[in-house]
């Protein structure tokens, strides 16, 4: 994540349609935290997800350039004090 955008430690879940690598099964669908940005990550759209280290998964990675979605989850005190997650 760009943290002009994103702060480290950021909860964030994330999904799109790309194959999950320990799911085959399923569509990749995660809880993850904002702590490190590639050298290509630049803007508010934009994020890596490391895969491990290696060659496959180096294998992973690259084959990984899809739209997904990022949900922050921001604590309810980062909030104004009128408004909650929950309204």
């Amino acid at each position: 994540m760009d943290p002009r955008h994103i702060p480290y430690g950021a909860l964030v879940f994330v999904s799109s349609d790309f194959q999950d690598p320990a799911s085959p099964e399923r569509t990749f669908s995660r809880l993850m935290v904002a702590d490190d940005t590639g050298s290509a990550i630049k803007g508010q759209a934009r994020g890596d997800i490391f895969t491990g280290s290696g060659n496959r998964a180096g294998e992973i990675a690259g084959n990984i350039r899809h739209k997904s979605t990022f949900t922050i989850l921001v604590p309810n005190s980062r909030l104004s004090d009128t408004r909650t997650a929950t309204d």
